[in-house]
């Protein structure tokens, strides 16, 4: 007897127990998959207390108020021999109940291949034992005074999940365990002897969690494994159902492509598979109101008549609950996914490239690898190069303390598309939400470079953005004119480079207001003599259109201040957004529903905006 077999009866009781019966002939329905079995009775099973040293007696009471069919019915999974960790469900629970002193159910088994081949052994009855893991709560102990077992009767129980077992262990008599968990005799005893000292007592699986978790991992393998194969023209049936993992897959088509022959020339032609995902997708893209969408035969259909036109071409014609078919339509190999997928991203990108934007203008764009903070070097980093005398060595340079940094942020919202909006043909809804999504991704990297300057944070100097005693770049508050500008400009060309020993030579480049003050800069850049002293001619503007300057109006300036303007230098001195990878488009993510029925897609962005350096910025707070 091993230690661990050795526990005490309190806690031996609060682990899961197996017993197995005997699947019943002429209980197989072969066209529905399905078996009507019996998993439990009332009647006494002997087991061995390794704590006390003695045999007793288990007893299920199947009373109504006894047993808890809840979860079987609403959760419950078949395996194969309890195994719920190392490989996928085999089946479902139909429907449990109880027949008098039995526990009834009916299963139904996947057709995938491992289940099918399961399901043609039981139907051949090959494998005829069925087996029931469950978990008692409550326990009525029945001491004999007649020298009989003690009796240990279940009073409050509860079914965890349904297995196919390959050894029942006493089929004669319907109940047992099974042999394929036993370890070699090392004990000694005799064989009934060792059957009931090897109880299983392990910890029963989490049924939702590997059903759940199972699906989702199978679901992503086909998805992966599809992927690769049509990139490589490659048929993915065979890799599928073989259930090769993807890097086997990877490894087979390497293998593959390494062994075709080398021709000069190569016809590309289009299988039936592409021109059906193309024509569906130009068609849907059409009653949605997309740019790339095309009028065709897929334009009338209905997003129902699209996943039933996918199942149906991949042999799945089994119909009936519309809220059951469609979720195999959004979890099947089939294309249907796929297209959505394509319009939902199309969507996106159409927002994406028709929302406004000044930023890119002014402002310079750069990449980072990481999300970890990164370094920026400015317009006074470097004063003038040194010269150097016949011979002399070059410096290093330590002008780098002023640099600036820079960390890279996520930006993201979710969406789904459910089986009731398929149901409703909700399919204006989805694309105009995902054509939003993708706008308000360009939004939010819109603003980033103007919240720069307006939140006027503290640089690496610890000192704010904007600093009139420190960085000298903010002028006498008042509107946009002639002295207001004369006043920015000489400041800007006054600043020094980080050493404070020679000016840098800044000149305005762009002048940066909110919609309130466009009429007034027009009308202003627009004049050319300005009034002057009474008695004195008129004078002339030198910003007479522009002065050299771009104007730039920006909504994200008005929700700060609708007074105050600013003035940048050269385009990427000033402010730079900075992308992860350099992507700058927003990236769609998409998974199986988890909270709703559907597919849910993750429209995400990783970007960020910082100051390079503040000589070449400059701020009026305007009147």
């Amino acid at each position: 007897m091993k230690l661990k077999d050795k526990v005490k009866p309190e806690e031996r009781r609060q682990k899961a127990l197996y017993r197995e019966l005997s699947i019943p002939e002429g209980s197989i329905d072969a066209e529905g998959r399905t078996v009507e079995l019996s998993f439990s009775s009332d009647l006494p099973y002997k087991r061995f207390d390794y704590w006390d040293g003695v045999y007793y007696e288990e007893i299920l009471s199947h009373d109504v108020e006894a047993v808890d069919l809840e979860r079987l019915n609403t959760l419950g999974v078949v395996l194969l021999n309890h195994d719920g960790r190392s490989t996928l469900p085999i089946g479902v629970v139909e429907k449990a109940w109880l027949d008098g002193n039995k526990g009834r159910a009916i299963v139904r088994f996947d057709d995938d291949d491992d289940s099918e081949a399961v399901f043609q052994k039981v139907s051949k009855g090959i494998m005829r034992g069925v087996s029931v893991g469950y978990r008692v709560d409550e326990w009525n102990i029945v001491k004999p005074t007649d020298g009989s077992l003690t009796q240990e009767i279940a009073t409050k129980w509860e079914p965890l999940e349904i297995s196919i077992v390959s050894v029942p262990a006493d089929a004669s008599v319907g109940v047992g365990r099974s042999f394929f968990e036993q370890e070699e005799n090392t004990e000694g005893g005799t064989p009934m002897e060792m059957e009931v000292k090897k109880e299983v007592v392990q910890e029963a699986p989490d049924m939702e969690l590997t059903r759940n978790e199972g699906a989702r991992a199978e679901r992503e393998r086909v998805r992966e494994i599809m992927a690769i194969c049509r990139k490589h023209d490659i048929d993915s049936g065979p890799h599928i159902e073989s259930g090769a993992t993807v890097d086997q897959v990877r490894a087979s088509i390497l293998e593959e492509l390494a062994a075709r022959p080398k021709v000069a020339t190569a016809n590309v032609e289009v299988d039936e598979s592409d021109k059906f995902r193309a024509g569906a997708l130009e068609g849907t893209a059409f009653r949605a109101g997309l740019k790339e969408g095309k009028a065709n035969e897929f334009s009338g259909m209905s997003l129902s008549m699209l996943a039933d036109r996918c199942l149906a071409r991949i042999n799945d014609n089994r119909r009936g609950n519309s809220m059951e078919w469609l979720g195999r339509a959004f979890m099947s190999t089939s294309d249907f996914p796929y297209i959505c997928g394509e319009i939902a991203n199309k969507s996106v990108l159409e927002g994406w490239n028709e929302a406004p934007e000044t930023w890119r203008e002014w402002c310079g764009v750069g990449s980072a690898p990481d999300f970890r903070t990164m370094t920026m070097i400015g317009l006074g980093a470097f004063g003038n190069l040194p010269s150097l005398v016949e011979g002399e060595e070059y410096k290093y340079t330590d002008r780098i303390e002023e640099a600036q940094t820079v960390k890279i942020g996520t930006f993201g919202q979710m969406f789904a598309l459910t089986r009731q909006a398929i149901i409703n043909d909700d399919l204006g809804r989805f694309t105009d939400t995902m054509r939003e999504l993708g706008a308000a991704a360009r939004r939010t990297i819109a603003a980033l470079p103007y919240e720069v300057l307006t939140a006027n944070a503290a640089l690496a100097d610890t000192v704010t953005l904007f600093h009139t005693a420190t960085h000298k770049n903010t002028g006498t508050g008042g509107a946009i004119s002639i002295d207001t500008l004369n006043e920015a400009e000489l400041k800007m060309a006054q600043h020094k480079d980080a050493g404070s020993k020679k000016r840098l030579g800044i000149s305005p480049k762009f002048l940066l207001a909110p919609m309130a003050l466009k009429g007034h800069v027009r009308q202003f850049f627009a004049t050319q003599l300005i009034g002057g002293v009474e008695n004195q001619p008129n004078l002339y503007n030198p910003w007479f259109q522009g002065g050299g300057l771009t104007a730039i109006f920006e909504h994200a300036l008005d929700d700060d201040d609708v007074k105050q303007w600013y003035l940048a230098a050269d385009k990427g001195r000033t402010v730079r957004v900075y992308f992860l990878n350099g992507v700058q488009s927003p990236y769609l993510e998409t998974r199986d529903g988890w909270n709703v029925d559907g597919t849910e897609w993750k429209v995400r962005i990783d970007a960020a905006a910082a100051a390079v350096d503040y000589r070449g910025l400059f701020r009026n707070a305007g009147q």
